[in-house]
């Protein structure tokens, strides 16, 4: 089985197991890279709002069907990994950003001999060093645009009329990704984003850049959420 197709199939099987394809009004999306020990206040305040209105509404945390697919330990190591490199948010460049493909040769490297002498040294999880998370982060990207496009799909199949995504810590990239390809795939789809990420002038330039991005949040949403829904 080629590696694309092995991938493929681990993560539709991850997203089948988890039987995400309920319909809804209102999906909302907890991206990677939230750390998976928690679940998102945010989303569930939103979620919480529409709870007693006729309007139905869920949330998809996709940060640890995201972890089970790519392994905890690897993504252990990025949500606690040094903030600077942002080995998160490159790992769904791609998916959110097609004709973006600069050489990233360097930069790997430098990123996997941070992980591997901040995490790994002691723990012996990489038996060949520093080359294997070299390797994992390189198939990191292809496993990013892949797992995009399927869950992709699981939302489209909800029937959403709206689609929100969280954006704190290491998410705003993905959240971008999934809120494309989402609008790709049916444009009649409100999507919104919200978090830390675009408090004041981040989630002004935020709509301004992403023309599938249709409104964000900077603030407080949840009073003001059931109306807009």
């Amino acid at each position: 089985m080629k590696q694309k197709d092995s991938i493929q199939y681990n993560i539709s099987k991850v997203l089948d197991k988890h039987g995400l394809k309920n319909k809804t009004q209102v999906c909302l999306i907890q991206m990677p890279y939230f750390p998976i020990e928690y679940t998102s206040l945010a989303l569930g305040l939103l979620k919480g709002s529409l709870d007693n209105t006729n309007i139905s509404s869920d949330v998809i945390y996709a940060a640890p069907l995201f972890a089970e697919i790519i392994g905890f330990d690897l993504y252990n190591m990025i949500t606690k990994g040094d903030r600077v490199d942002m080995i998160g948010e490159w790992s769904f460049v791609s998916s959110a950003f097609n004709d973006f493909n600069p050489d990233h040769s360097k930069y790997i490297q430098h990123s996997a001999e941070l992980f591997f002498y901040l995490y790994n040294h002691e723990k012996k999880q990489y038996p060949n060093g520093i080359q294997n998370i070299v390797a994992k982060i390189k198939e990191l990207r292809l496993v990013a645009k892949l797992f995009v496009d399927n869950l992709a799909k699981v939302i489209i199949s909800k029937h959403p009329k709206i689609v929100g995504c969280s954006s704190s810590f290491e998410q705003h990239i993905p959240s971008i990704a999934i809120l494309k390809r989402v609008k790709e795939l049916n444009p009649e789809i409100v999507t919104i984003i919200g978090g830390a990420n675009t408090e004041d002038m981040l989630g002004v330039t935020t709509v301004s850049e992403f023309d599938w991005i249709d409104i964000a949040f900077s603030g407080e949403a949840d009073e003001v959420f059931h109306d807009l829904c």
